[in-house]
């Protein structure tokens, strides 16, 4: 039995040799910072070189992500999160610099992560696009350079970032592979603009594959991680291959008032776990990653919920859940996910439609006519069909009543 006041490790250990912190800050901005995004980068495509084109005044939310990594760093985190196609790259990179120039931190003491966006995965624009990043950062390296998702779209510059027929349909680059895309990440590594090189959304047929490949095994996958998709199965098959397993979305969903947050925020069993502990339900979820090992990465721009969560892994920390606290919340899995919107489980289903209980995003099934398309692999049952036991009895443990602790 885990001892209640049992040291948390505060970092994982990569296949690099790199420590890398167990808990680090998000800084993913939504559809604004997205659209923000493909505005600039049809102004300044790829092939032009460069940094993001500056907005001419800039957004609420850039501010608030500069604000948020620096909120970070002063209350002690050392591991930011980013992407391309997030549009928070200049803001993280002023944000650090400033840390940088105040003595708070040494760059050898932050461990920074940004992703390869999906219209760059042919493996001769691996690096431009890493190159362009590091700009946007004003780093000269990166600790973490990840895959963003498998798969691969169309690299047509008019066509921006989510290349897509009249039909709405998106534009696949098929004639790439996940090991050709590899080639170029192992590229970047060899040439040292990244310390790290991993991937993300990744099932675990695909890391097979890649790993059966690959001359550098990926360090890291990256994949929405939370009671309602616990990963479990994933979690094992990287473990055995030395990937450490990294969760995006502990609190479920990405959306604000997501339906999915919202049903774990309110359950009854965390509420309860919650209260026994003093602590939120949002720490609950927290710990319940950091626990398993997992690296968490929890969004935020609210300066308070930035400490509250950095509070889960901090030394004075003493509140451990307990070994049957952790497999009450296990058995909540039910693979539900929110990424990519519309795998929801059967089970909160009406005929073959989402009950309501899916993110407003949802666009169902959104890539199944993708031939590299992962989700329905994870989801462990086709999508509209009758659920399998274990899902039915999560389903029913999320909406009945709580177990006694």
């Amino acid at each position: 039995r885990r001892s209640r006041r049992e040291a948390l490790p505060a970092m994982a250990m990569l296949n690099t040799g790199q420590h890398m912190p167990i808990l680090g800050l998000g800084v993913f901005a939504g559809r604004e910072g997205e659209k923000s995004v493909v505005q600039r980068y049809l102004t300044k495509p790829l092939s032009h070189g460069g940094a993001m084109q500056p907005l001419p005044e800039p957004a609420a939310w850039e501010s608030e992500a500069e604000a948020a990594v620096v909120a970070a760093i002063d209350c002690g985190y050392r591991s930011i999160d980013t992407a391309y196609i997030y549009g928070t790259e200049p803001a993280v990179g002023r944000a650090i610099a400033a840390k940088i120039t105040d003595g708070t931190v040494r760059r050898h003491e932050l461990f920074v992560t940004t992703k390869l966006t999906q219209a760059h995965h042919s493996p001769v624009l691996v690096e431009a696009a890493l190159r362009r990043s590091l700009a946007n950062l004003g780093l000269d390296y990166v600790d973490l350079y990840l895959v963003h998702g498998p798969i691969a779209y169309a690299h047509d510059e008019p066509l921006g970032l989510w290349p897509e027929r009249a039909d709405g349909s998106r534009i696949y680059d098929e004639g790439t592979s996940l090991l050709d895309t590899w080639r170029g990440m192992e590229g970047v590594h060899s040439a040292g603009l990244a310390k790290a090189i991993g991937i993300s959304n990744y099932s675990a047929k695909q890391v097979e594959e890649l790993v059966s490949a690959a001359a550098v095994t990926p360090a890291v996958n990256q994949v929405e991680c939370h009671p309602f998709c616990t990963q479990e199965p994933l979690l094992q098959v990287c473990r055995r291959h030395g990937i450490v397993l990294s969760a995006y979305s502990p609190l479920g969903g990405n959306a604000k008032g997501s339906a999915m947050k919202e049903q774990l925020l309110g359950h009854p069993l965390l509420v309860r776990i919650a209260q026994a502990h003093g602590l939120t339900v949002a720490q609950v979820l927290l710990r319940f990653q950091v626990q398993r090992g997992i690296v968490t990465i929890a969004k935020s721009f609210t300066p308070a919920r930035i400490t509250a969560n950095f509070e889960v892994v901090a030394a004075e920390f003493s509140e451990q859940l307990s070994d049957a606290e952790m497999a009450q919340l296990a058995r909540l899995d039910m693979c539900w996910r929110g990424v990519p919107p519309g795998t929801v489980p059967a089970s909160l289903t009406t005929n073959g439609a989402p009950s309501g209980l899916e993110d407003d995003s949802n666009v169902y099934a959104k890539y199944a006519d993708h031939p590299l398309y992962p989700w329905p692999e994870l989801l462990g049952v086709p999508l509209n069909m009758p659920p399998p036991a274990h899902v039915r009895a999560a389903s029913e443990l999320m909406m009945g009543p709580p177990p006694k602790l």
